[in-house]
């Protein structure tokens, strides 16, 4: 792991995103997780679809169910939905709120390229903001939502996309709450994308 992902890496562990078996960079955990990215691969075709916002003025959240039971990997339980890049590319920014009352002691997300070479965390932005007071269209007061950023080189054009989730310990869970966006315009600000989350009266 280079000093730019082990950068990243302790603050996604610090706030609660990464397990620490992400900080484990030997064969044993790479094998571990090319099992699971093979396994999650090969349940695609019982995956929700979601279509990616493509306009930085009309991002929104919504609850998106999950189909039929959880993926069982490696003594855990794994949801995940799927999106197809645009045929132009673009940036992907994209936000969840996790399930505090599920009590999990963390949560982890990620994206996975249905075929391809698995980058995690290179290039990615990551923001975790706790909601002051109730907002409409996001959750309630108190809700944590969690903000990542994949810069356009990370997206392969066309490309379809796992996106998963996973809670520890093992919990399941039928939906999350989740905002998808893929923009031309790279590095719009997530002021700019989510401003109901920075300025509640917006």
């Amino acid at each position: 792991m280079n000093k730019r992902n082990l950068s990243l890496a302790a603050v996604l562990l610090c706030t609660g995103l990464l397990p620490v078996a992400a900080f484990a960079d030997n064969a044993e955990d790479k094998a571990r997780q090319e099992m699971i990215d093979q396994a999650l691969r090969q349940h695609i075709g019982e995956m929700v679809t979601v279509a990616p916002n493509t306009n930085p003025k009309k991002a929104s959240f919504n609850e998106v169910f999950f189909k039929g039971p959880p993926i069982e990997l490696n003594g855990q339980l794994y949801r995940a939905l799927v999106f197809t890049a645009p045929t132009n590319g673009g940036e992907l920014v994209r936000a969840f709120l996790p399930d505090l009352a599920l009590n999990a002691k963390s949560y982890d997300s990620d994206i996975l390229p249905e075929q391809g070479k698995v980058r995690r965390f290179d290039k990615s932005y990551y923001y975790r903001l706790t909601l002051a007071r109730d907002t409409p269209g996001v959750g309630a007061k108190g809700a944590r939502v969690i903000l990542l950023r994949y810069f356009r080189s990370e997206l392969k054009p066309g490309q379809r996309y796992i996106m998963w989730f996973t809670y520890q310990p093992r919990r399941d869970f039928r939906s999350v709450t989740v905002s998808l966006n893929i923009f031309e315009e790279e590095g719009v600000p997530y002021r700019e994308v989510f401003p109901s989350l920075f300025d509640p009266d917006k």
